[in-house]
């Protein structure tokens, strides 16, 4: 709201003790005529022992000319906090990360731990997802409904997860499309993906999508379940209704209905280590 003229802006250190008494601040935002500002800033003169110029002497000068000078008063003082230094930094990030998830808390999502959850300001989450604690949710994230998330995820930007999917502990998943019903419950990197529904990525699997030089994509179909500690090779691409065995490297396209296995046949030789 508008309050009121200003008449002047005076620093705190030039300030007389009735002037102290003003318990309303500059907050350094300002809008102005421009002709109206160059023609003030050509009568700023120097005011104190330093020599400095000061921009706020041009708020006196457009009074003097008879101008409307204005003030809007700020509900939330919040809103005008100043960066000078790393810690103010961090606490002004603390503020928005507290806005951002009382935010999502009223639209129904549950948080569990709300100092250590940070959720970019422009992430979509449907109701009645629950991320645990120590997650990390990107700018341009969405995420569908009743989900769980966490606890200790890395969600990064481009990933869009449907509804009642599971991204559990210590998994990072980067530029992913994740189909309703998907999990991936821990330790697990699916970069550059596309996973259809109600697959299973087991425990370590990672999507190998960097040879060097470019990205490639990894594309898993739905209904299929892939053992722990499997590493696709991107490009790869899986049909539906597949299994991957435990421990597979994958650098082959698999078709639907198949049963894969890439891995080093066993030997034991019995004896070897008796020395």
């Amino acid at each position: 709201m508008i309050f009121g003229r200003v008449k002047e802006i005076v620093e705190e250190k030039d300030a007389t003790e009735e002037q102290k008494l003003i318990t309303e601040i500059n907050s350094g935002i300002y809008c102005f005529d421009v002709q109206e500002l160059l023609s003030a800033l050509e009568k700023i003169t120097p005011n104190n022992a330093q020599g400095e110029y000061y921009l706020t002497d041009v708020i006196k000068i457009m009074n003097n000319k008879g101008l409307n000078v204005g003030a809007m008063i700020i509900e939330d003082k919040t809103e005008i906090l100043g960066v000078n230094d790393r810690a103010q930094l961090e606490m002004l990030t603390r503020i928005l990360r507290i806005r951002i998830n009382q935010e999502h808390m009223e639209n129904g999502v549950t948080i569990e731990d709300t100092n250590n959850t940070y959720i970019y300001d422009d992430v979509k989450i449907g109701a009645d997802t629950v991320i645990h604690p120590n997650t990390t949710i990107k700018s341009g994230v969405v995420i569908g409904e009743n989900c769980e998330i966490g606890p200790n995820a890395y969600i990064r930007e481009g990933c869009n997860i449907a509804n009642n999917v599971k991204i559990g502990s210590f998994v990072e998943v980067k530029k992913a499309d994740i189909g309703e019903g998907t999990k991936v419950p821990h330790l697990s990197y699916m970069g550059d993906c596309e996973i259809g529904s109600n697959t299973n990525i087991g425990c370590g699997t990672i999507t190998c999508n960097y040879d060097g030089f470019k990205k490639s994509k990894t594309i898993i179909g739905d209904n299929s379940f892939v053992g722990s500690n499997v590493n696709f090779i991107a490009p790869v691409q899986i049909g539906d209704n597949t299994i991957i065995a435990a421990g597979s490297t994958i650098t082959d396209d698999v078709p639907k209905d198949a049963l894969s296995i890439a891995r080093e046949r066993q030997v034991n030789k019995e004896g070897w280590n008796k020395k």
